[in-house]
């Protein structure tokens, strides 16, 4: 007869701590990050399961309001495209206009070909 394996194993204990164990996932997930981004990514996922870790506890939690959470980041967006165009972009010595679509300045019939690809 097989046993399920509880939550508190002691590999999923070993993995949640700073013992040797947690430190190697811990080095193995960093060593990916140099590696390819998306990989450790996954990692994390595959260790947070594995560890049996809630996904509260790593940062995933439901929003209160999805209308709250899209206002909040629909104003950043727009604060933060402000403060790149005026404070940002001119401290680095950008163009304030983008030469490459400028001529669909002046031109309906054109801005609208495009706009419509």
């Amino acid at each position: 007869m097989q046993t399920i394996a509880s939550p508190d194993d002691q590999l999923a204990a070993g993995l949640r701590g700073f013992g040797p164990l947690g430190l190697l996932a811990i080095l193995v997930i960093l060593s990916a990050d140099i590696i390819v981004k998306p990989l450790s990514a996954v990692l994390v996922l595959v260790w947070a399961w594995r560890s049996h870790t809630p996904w509260r506890e790593i940062g995933y939690v439901r929003p209160r309001t999805w209308i709250g959470s899209l206002t909040i980041g629909v104003l950043f967006g727009v604060a933060f495209k402000l403060l790149m165009k005026a404070v940002v972009m001119p401290l680095l010595g950008a163009d304030p206009v983008n030469q490459a679509y400028h001529f669909l300045a002046a031109t309906k019939p054109q801005f609208q070909g495009y706009s419509i690809r």
